[in-house]
């Protein structure tokens, strides 16, 4: 399909789904659910549907392919790239998704008992999720405006420059937080590591703060508002 649409981007669509595969793989491979497994499950998915239907729009609505893959591309050589996709973005995003899944995968293999770790987790999870899936809808409210400013300064983005973003990482670690009860602790957080670094590191922040440098107001908005954790805005 990204051959035909020549779009690599849709490839972002796919980022939420490739966790329920991953899910589906555990399925096949045993299917007696718990009651944690159940919950883990659940809450995954319901992750992985919002954020790919809400990629999904606005990779309809776009008739160009994403700035960012364009710009990968180009580096490449000329040569196969079709191919050079396919390994360096498509199966590396494959890769990534079973890392970022592991607490999900311990949680399968030991099937732990429900205790309060479990209720925490959730917790955790349901408070990351309302955050991501709260500034996302506040994000596509303001860029359907007609007439409105270079950036959106209010609603949760007045207190995180990408609530979004610490919303999604808020949510695998209520993840890890269930996977701590059991023998491979360490294998779970270190999914809800991965994501962390991806996001703070790699293909989140740093691309969103380099493509709203020289906006208006970016200065004076970058000044007073905390980059990931939602902050009162400094007034000095």
């Amino acid at each position: 399909m990204s051959v035909k649409l020549r779009r690599i981007d849709i490839v972002d669509a796919a980022w939420g789904t490739s966790f329920i595969a991953v899910i589906v793989a555990l399925w096949v491979r045993n299917w007696e659910p718990t009651s944690v497994t159940f919950l883990v499950d659940l809450l995954v998915a319901v992750w992985g549907l919002r954020l790919s239907w809400h990629i999904l729009r606005r990779f309809l609505r776009s008739s160009e392919q994403d700035e960012r893959y364009t710009v990968l591309i180009n580096n490449w050589p000329p040569r196969y790239r079709n191919v050079q996709a396919f390994w360096r973005i498509f199966l590396l995003q494959a890769v990534l998704a079973t890392l970022i899944s592991l607490p999900v995968i311990v949680i399968h293999l030991y099937r732990p008992e429900a205790t309060w770790t479990s209720f925490a987790g959730m917790l955790v999870w349901i408070i990351g999720f309302g955050l991501e899936a709260v500034a996302d809808l506040q994000l596509r409210r303001f860029l359907q405006r007609p007439r409105r400013a270079d950036l959106l300064q209010d609603g949760l983005w007045q207190y995180s420059r990408q609530p979004n973003y610490f919303g999604e990482i808020t949510m695998w670690w209520g993840i890890a937080l269930i996977c701590s009860v059991t023998p491979l602790w360490w294998l779970g957080s270190f999914g809800a590591v991965v994501i962390t670094y991806l996001i703070c590191f790699v293909s989140g922040i740093p691309p969103a703060e380099a493509r709203a440098v020289g906006k208006d107001g970016w200065t004076d908005y970058k000044r007073r508002t905390s980059v990931l954790v939602p902050w009162p805005p400094k007034r000095w």
